[in-house]
């Protein structure tokens, strides 16, 4: 059975994400999500370097401090991505001049494919 981690008074749940549909209000611009619970197997150093991290950085529970290392990997990943294509861009030489109405006929091409 797993147990509680305590901090400073406070008892927080074993590692798991919460169940049900839930608001959330950072990251995400849907009304309601659905939470699942997953089960984390770690050492008893990695529990308490969990622990201390959701003490020291004043993360609410084991949940919260999960779900934002999985956002920051998230965006670190995004950003990795857009670097790249940006070097990409920079390798593939000066950019040249578009047609007239170049835009415009992008447009209409994707009002008709509705």
């Amino acid at each position: 059975m797993a147990m509680s981690s305590v901090c400073k008074g406070w008892r927080f749940p074993p590692l798991s994400l919460p169940r049900g549909p839930r608001r959330l209000s950072r990251d995400s611009s849907a009304a309601e999500v659905r939470m699942v619970t997953i089960s984390v197997v770690l050492t008893d150093e990695l529990k308490r370097f969990v622990d201390e991290e959701i003490c020291g950085e004043g993360y609410a529970s084991a949940s919260e401090y999960v779900s934002d290392l999985i956002r920051q990997r998230r965006r670190s990943k995004a950003e990795s991505l857009l670097r790249q294509l940006i070097a990409e861009g920079w390798a593939s030489g000066p950019p040249a001049p578009l047609p007239p109405g170049h835009f415009q006929k992008l447009l209409e091409r994707a009002s008709n494919r509705k």
